[in-house]
């Protein structure tokens, strides 16, 4: 089961405790059948029946054992990924509370959860808090000091800290071992990416794609989404726009598929930021919203970047500081400066330029293609912007149009209509 689950090799796991299950009369060790089932369904996509298995064993004979942690914590897990923000606060505490019994992992595991769970919610120093309890944790070796920077470094990327990010990705990185497939170190390598491709870091963009790639295990199951994501943030580096967010939409309907609404919608939201219509469109859809003042915060912004309305944006801007995230804030302005400059009020749109530079420097002062759009003295559409990224980063028109898909005369083309425009290039 260890391997197997490490292996990342869901369907094996499940035949092994349907060989074994059936065997097995002890009260204690059903109650570890049942928190193994649901362990292993909650890393297959099956959240209903890894919820109804980690109740199966909350409800038994074996409720005060060491296997009730493990199931208690993935209860919070599941409906954290479900999108809720309350419940897995109550469930994660009680089962932070059982894992005394039951050893190290599963205490790291409910913190992990508890932290996200902040996250999500927009409560970022709730979420510090948290993190801060995993300080005895990162002295240990192999998953939980993983797990503990893995958790950091998420926290890190929500308030704009991406240098202090990528140290802890790294760290969470190099404690796991060569062989790991159990889905963390795939997880913080698409998180890496995302990280330098911010910092417009092409090469450490791709190397945290390629390390993603190799932490993935091609089983034929639900696909991971995470492979997916990092070639989105390796093209984003590199300048890309429209590939990226037709990347972040995919995953996103992945996610949904596989009730994992949570990450459905920050991928979306990933998309959104982009400047993606479609995908504010369908963010805004009722059924996507999740708990929380940060979804809610994700679907504002989604709203008023489809009607262009600057004052709305600027709010939106406004209400992401108040809770810490800042790049989100700095995309929410730099689109407010857009929409400006689309109603024709150009001088409007330089009066919001230092807040946008204020923002950004808080945030390690990184390059969204929405701040790079709106730094231009004009606007561009998501194919002039990328082709302007990318050949004004010394590529030439070859390799662009073979990474896009396109004619080279085709790069041309845009290349001489946005010289015109932006009478600079």
């Amino acid at each position: 089961m260890h391997y197997t689950t490490a292996t990342g090799e869901h369907d094996r796991s499940l035949a092994l405790l349907d060989t074994f299950g059936n065997r097995i009369t002890q009260p204690a060790l059903l109650g570890a059948i049942h928190a193994m089932r649901a362990t292993t369904m909650l890393n297959a996509g099956r959240q209903a029946e890894a919820l109804s298995s980690a109740r199966a064993c909350l409800t038994g004979e074996w409720n005060g054992m060491a296997w009730a942690a493990l199931a208690r914590f993935t209860e919070a897990e599941v409906l954290r990924r479900l999108g809720e923000t309350r419940r897995p606060v109550v469930v994660g505490h009680d089962a932070l509370h059982l894992a005394s019994v039951s050893g190290p992992l599963v205490g790291v595991g409910a913190l992990r959860t508890l932290a996200l769970t902040h996250i999500g919610g927009g409560d970022l120093d709730a979420a510090d808090e948290v993190a801060a309890r995993f300080a005895d944790t990162v002295a240990l070796q192999s998953i939980p000091r993983a797990l503990a920077c893995g958790t950091m470094s998420s926290a890190a990327v929500a308030r704009g800290h991406f240098g202090k990010a990528r140290r802890l990705a790294l760290d969470c990185l190099h404690a796991l071992p060569a062989d790991d497939r159990n889905g963390l170190g795939r997880g913080v390598a698409a998180m890496l990416a995302g990280v330098r491709a911010m910092l417009g870091d092409v090469d450490g963009a791709r190397w945290a794609q390629e390390r993603c790639e190799v932490a993935t295990l091609r089983s034929g199951e639900w696909p991971d989404v995470n492979p997916i994501l990092s070639d989105g943030f390796a093209r984003a580096a590199a300048g890309e726009v429209t590939i990226p967010i037709a990347r972040f939409r995919e995953a996103a309907q992945i996610s949904f598929a596989h009730q994992q609404v949570a990450d459905g919608v920050n991928n979306l939201y990933w998309a959104v930021r982009f400047g993606d219509r479609d995908a504010a469109v369908e963010l805004c859809e009722p059924r996507r919203r999740g708990e929380g003042p940060l979804t809610g915060l994700m679907v504002a912004h989604a709203d008023a970047l489809l009607d262009a309305d600057a004052a709305r944006l600027r709010l939106v801007s406004d209400s992401f500081v108040e809770l810490g995230y800042i790049p989100f804030a700095a995309d929410a302005i730099a689109h407010a400066i857009i929409a400006l400059r689309s109603a024709g009020l150009p001088h409007k749109a330089r009066e919001l330029s230092p807040r946008l530079t204020f923002l950004r420097s808080l945030a390690d002062d990184f390059l969204s293609p929405a701040i790079r759009a709106a730094e231009l003295n004009t606007n561009l559409s998501p194919r002039e912007l990328e082709i302007y990224a990318m050949t004004s980063g010394g590529r030439s028109r070859i390799d662009v149009a073979d990474a896009l898909g396109i004619r080279p005369s085709t790069v041309t083309a845009y290349r001489s209509r946005v010289r015109e425009r932006l009478n600079t290039w």
